[in-house]
């Protein structure tokens, strides 16, 4: 088994695979020196409008986790909480099976939230 080489700021970069199965999406088992030249900080990313690791948020620069309050925030129309299509109004069967997937078959509306 190889092992991976992990430089101290690859948890900031933007491929950083957070698993643990990898280094990153560039660079599998790490980088082959002691410095990346594909390194992009998710800061640099986020200042640019583009993508934030979930559960994550910025301020001033600064990326922090966020609070558990933060991330309980629900969305009252949606069918977790209403059972109904948020667009069409079509009723989910709620039986004994959890539903995973909100998407409508009525009207093809897809539940993003996963």
């Amino acid at each position: 088994m190889t092992s991976l080489h992990k430089l101290p700021h690859c948890f900031s970069c933007r491929y950083h695979d957070p698993s643990g199965h990898l280094v990153c999406a560039i660079h599998p088992f790490g980088p082959l020196s002691d410095r990346c030249a594909d390194y992009v900080a998710i800061s640099e990313v986020a200042e640019q409008g583009f993508w934030v690791p979930e559960g994550w948020a910025f301020d001033g620069g600064e990326l922090y986790r966020l609070a558990a309050s933060e991330l309980l925030q629900t969305d009252d129309s949606h069918p977790i909480v209403t059972g109904c299509c948020p667009r069409c109004g079509h009723r989910f069967d709620l039986g004994d099976s959890p539903v995973v997937h909100w998407d409508c078959p009525s009207c093809r509306w897809l539940d993003d939230s996963i």
